[in-house]
């Protein structure tokens, strides 16, 4: 994967390596139990990009005085493929109790022409009511109380942890994977925002 430099190739050694350990979103991690040079490697999946730029701007700076070889932009090409080449995904269906679900597009539908119905348990909705505006057209955030969408016609704040809409519990979480927000309920039933 590394090219040579004057004739001779290069190797991995001598090089600087950073670890980091992406966990989910809504995952709850007693800090207080951990040793604190494993504690400062666990990241929220979502803090990823930031914690990445900031090492990487750690390193740069004085990056000549410390000698380290650093990669081309071609090898980081080859790892980064190389390193998807190998990732082997666990599951790509959902599950629930080990059973896959359905799709179903005979459940009941929404007043909502943004909503689709794919099971009892699942709704998928393209976008997030704005509270103010009842306007799909939002952005999704997250801040210091969790995720939220902002509206860019009415300028208001509208949070995404809202009660159960199938039982009316507001006992709701809500986590992210990439454009999809999912409020879910200890009932099982689940809401899927789309962006």
């Amino acid at each position: 994967m590394l090219g040579k430099m004057l004739i001779m190739q290069q190797y991995f050694g001598g090089r600087c390596y950073d670890q980091l350990c992406a966990v989910s979103n809504d995952a709850q991690i007693n800090r207080t139990s951990i040793p604190r040079s494993i504690n400062k490697l666990l990241v929220k999946a979502e803090s990823i990009g930031p914690t990445v730029e900031r090492i990487i701007k750690a390193h740069s700076t004085g990056a000549f005085f410390k000698g380290n070889p650093s990669f081309t932009r071609d090898e980081l090409y080859k790892i980064m493929y190389f390193l998807t080449d190998q990732h082997c995904p666990a599951s790509t269906s959902n599950s629930k109790n080990g059973e896959a679900l359905t799709t179903s597009m005979s459940a009941p539908q929404s007043n909502s022409e943004t909503t689709t119905a794919v099971s009892p348990e699942v709704q998928i909705i393209k976008g997030f009511e704005c509270k103010s505006c009842g306007s799909f057209d939002t952005s999704p955030k997250y801040g210091k109380y969790g995720y939220y969408v902002t509206c860019p016609s009415c300028k208001v704040n509208t949070a995404m942890k809202i009660a159960c809409s199938h039982c009316g519990s507001k006992r709701t979480k809500v986590s992210k994977s990439k454009n999809t927000y999912t409020v879910s309920c200890e009932c099982g039933h689940k809401q899927q925002h789309v962006f």
